[in-house]
């Protein structure tokens, strides 16, 4: 029986491996590709898992910065973890994985993070839950709201009250503007008010939906009253507005891995940390 190996994906193979992870989540392949092209770290990359030249699995590794309190630290955010249909229940996205995390702590990340629906799978592999608050917002009848895409997002005003919150993602000028190339087409929609500094990005699922990175008095008139009619959950940061009750617990989880001798997840339970699903990834 032949040996597992493992690679680097070629820029060739975007096409075929945009189809393997399409096939894996129920997904569009353009989606993949969205992600991976407009990408701005140039250090991230794809790597597959191959038995007698047959793909097997993938995992694609998005560079980034994340800030753990005292200062950002490189983090590697794995996404994409896919596995043929055929080869699943073998214990090959466990094999992937740890290739993954042995060559990403080789080139210096400090630590991991991912988004999950399968927390065993990563637990097996050293990772643990990173907590998050989801709050219900007050119903509301969405006035005064609008949609922010002329006036845009307000970056000083973000980088003043959440640059230095721990588990964010830092955020240059190159990833400030990739993020409008992924977000809009992911059904994200840029919301401010003409009464109100800042901004919220929402989207809209069924009857209500999800507020996400939401920034001054936008984010305090969310206290008030949704952005539109329907029952909404926004993210908060840890200990921020105890008197919003919790939405019920998310299916995708956070978790996190050290890579690296002397790195501390302690800021991650910190108040005020949080991590937003816009940055992801």
């Amino acid at each position: 029986m032949s040996r597992p190996t493992f690679r680097l994906a070629r820029p060739s193979e975007e096409e075929r491996l945009a189809r393997f992870c399409a096939e894996a989540f129920s997904a569009d392949p353009s989606y993949f590709k969205r992600r991976w092209r407009q990408d701005p770290a140039p250090g991230s990359f794809s790597l597959v898992l191959e038995i007698a030249d047959q793909l097997v699995g993938h995992v694609h590794v998005f560079d980034r910065e994340l800030e753990l309190g005292p200062g950002p630290a490189r983090c590697a955010g794995l996404a994409n973890v896919a596995v043929s249909s055929q080869d699943r229940g073998k214990g090959y996205a466990r094999l992937l994985l740890r290739e993954c995390l042995e060559r990403c702590a080789e080139e210096g990340y400090k630590l991991s993070l991912l988004y999950t629906h399968v927390p065993a799978v990563y637990e097996a592999v050293g990772f643990e839950t990173v907590p998050e608050r989801e709050a219900l917002l007050p119903a509301g009848d969405g006035a005064g709201w609008v949609s922010g895409a002329q006036r845009g997002e307000d970056r000083e005003l973000y980088a003043r009250e959440y640059g230095g919150r721990p588990w964010t993602v830092h955020r240059d000028s190159a990833y400030w503007t990739a993020r409008l190339g992924w977000l809009p087409a992911e059904g994200w929609q840029l919301l401010d008010r003409e009464d109100a500094d800042g901004y919220c990005w929402v989207k809209a699922e069924g009857d209500g939906g999800l507020v996400d990175e939401a920034v001054g008095e936008c984010s305090r008139r969310l206290l008030v009253g949704a952005p539109a009619p329907g029952s909404w959950r926004c993210r908060v940061p840890l200990g921020a507005v105890p008197e919003l009750p919790e939405a019920p617990e998310v299916e995708a989880v956070a978790m996190v891995r050290r890579l690296a001798p002397g790195v501390t997840l302690d800021s991650f339970s910190a108040p005020g940390a949080v991590g937003w699903r816009t940055d992801a990834f």
